[in-house]
């Protein structure tokens, strides 16, 4: 499964882009996860184009980039499709036969 659908790390990506950037610590406290998992994630998301990190001193300050962005958006339009009631889906549910 994508990494991006896993809710962890769409929840740290979704976080990031209505806290315009954030340091490593307060990720980890904001999604409940391990600070090494924040790390490990934050350092994968750069990798993919998806985050900016700045280091002032020993802290690490995260800001979301526009692909980063991006992602968010079709994360939260996933969501929403899949929380729509599917009888709204014209022929779902329905027997091809008619019967």
């Amino acid at each position: 499964m994508s990494l991006l659908l896993r809710p962890k790390p769409a929840r740290v990506l979704i976080y990031l882009k209505g806290a315009h950037g954030a340091y490593l610590s307060e990720i980890a406290k904001y999604t409940d996860t391990s600070f090494i998992f924040i790390i490990q994630l934050v350092a994968e998301f750069e990798k993919r184009g998806l985050v900016r990190k700045d280091k002032l001193g020993k802290l690490v300050y995260v800001y979301i980039t526009k692909e980063g962005l991006e992602a968010v958006s079709h994360i939260e339009a996933l969501v929403r499709l899949l929380d729509s009631p599917l009888h709204l889906v014209e022929g779902v549910g329905e027997n091809p036969k008619g019967g």
